[in-house]
């Protein structure tokens, strides 16, 4: 019985990507709006930081060069979600594991602002 719940779940969770696609199309769409805002401010922080001679790390470059793809990963992603309704199914599960990268470089981009923010109080002090 077991066996069965399991491949009910899993035939559920499958579905969900051709059921929920307009759902996922707004979520992205919101996801990739807050990345663009982060994005932002952390290239705001760097060009300000470069400004008064301080180097940044690399891995901010690098977390800003990774955001860029992204943010035009899912602008690509977003034009097919509009243009292409036959593959539903396949469309909706990239949108839903793009948004899932998307939450977590948002979530890796506040250690960034943390750490330069505390970088900026120690620099007065």
């Amino acid at each position: 019985m077991e066996f069965l719940s399991d491949l009910v779940c899993r035939a559920v969770n499958q579905l969900r990507y051709s059921c929920c696609l307009n759902r996922f199309v707004e979520e992205l769409a919101k996801e990739e709006s807050s990345l663009t805002a982060t994005r932002n401010g952390v290239e705001g922080r760097a060009a300000h930081a470069k400004k008064q001679t301080r180097k940044i790390d690399q891995v901010v470059d690098k977390w800003l060069d990774d955001a860029n793809i992204d943010i035009d990963n899912v602008n690509q992603l977003l034009k097919e979600a509009r243009t292409n309704w036959i593959w539903r199914y396949h469309l909706g599960r990239k949108l839903a594991n793009k948004k899932r990268d998307l939450e977590k470089c948002i979530e890796e981009s506040r250690q960034y602002i943390l750490l330069d923010t505390l970088s900026d109080r120690l620099d007065f002090h």
